[in-house]
């Protein structure tokens, strides 16, 4: 493995296809190196397709009440994994991690999600970099919609560490001095301003506006 492998994708995320795709296209960029993803536990035990997925083996995530009645029984047999935890294990084994940080597939042609902070989380305890990725269907701008097939563009950012914050995080969690709402007030906003950092890189490498970020520009669309 490479030291490189020490590292988290982050992606917009639209469409269920384009995951395949996604996984396809870093794996044969990466030289066949392994990428564990963050998937919905149902897409991991689904009939037939759930074998695929979990031969890759991606990190599930239970948060998601069960759809239909024999995968909530299949829910009560699994071992249900802390998803910081099992990510972290992950990265100590050198292997890199996917993560689409709107949490589920964002149909609006213009704009992303709100981010949830399960990413920040990772990136602060792990201290590991965060390669932002696009995902774009060019053709969204002409129909107002994503398409569910056609052109789709992959388009990769330079990686951005968080060192200076990751060592923050813990030297305000391990403070001696700070009261409680101080150290919210600073893990809050590291928080805040890695989340916008991610997701306006992510935002200008997909084309659709981040309207959450505290320095986003009004729009229209």
């Amino acid at each position: 493995m490479n030291s490189d492998d020490k590292v988290i994708f982050a992606f917009n995320h639209n469409s269920s296809y384009e995951t395949v795709l996604v996984a396809a296209c870093l794996h044969y960029l990466r030289n066949g190196r392994k990428v564990a993803f963050l998937v919905d536990w149902m897409y991991g035990y689904a009939p037939v397709f759930g074998w695929i997925v979990r031969k890759t083996e991606p990190i599930f995530v239970f948060t998601k009440p069960a759809t239909f009645s024999f995968m909530k029984r299949r829910k009560k047999k699994l071992t249900i994994q802390n998803v910081l935890d099992a990510s972290k294990g992950k990265i100590e084994e050198n292997q890199a991690i996917a993560i689409f940080p709107e949490g589920t597939r964002n149909k609006h042609p213009y704009k992303l999600k709100r981010a949830r902070h399960g990413l920040v989380k990772l990136v602060l305890e792990a201290d590991v970099p965060v390669i932002p990725l696009g995902i774009d269907f060019p053709s969204r701008i002409k129909k107002g919609k994503i398409p569910k097939f056609g052109r789709i563009i992959f388009r990769a950012g330079s990686a951005l560490s968080f060192h200076d914050e990751s060592q923050r995080y813990f030297q305000t969690l391990s403070s001696k001095t700070l009261s409680k709402d101080q150290k919210n007030i600073i893990i809050n906003t590291l928080y805040s301003d890695i989340t916008d950092t991610v997701m306006l890189n992510i935002s200008v490498l997909c084309g659709k506006h981040y309207p959450f970020s505290k320095d986003a520009s009004p729009t229209n669309q």
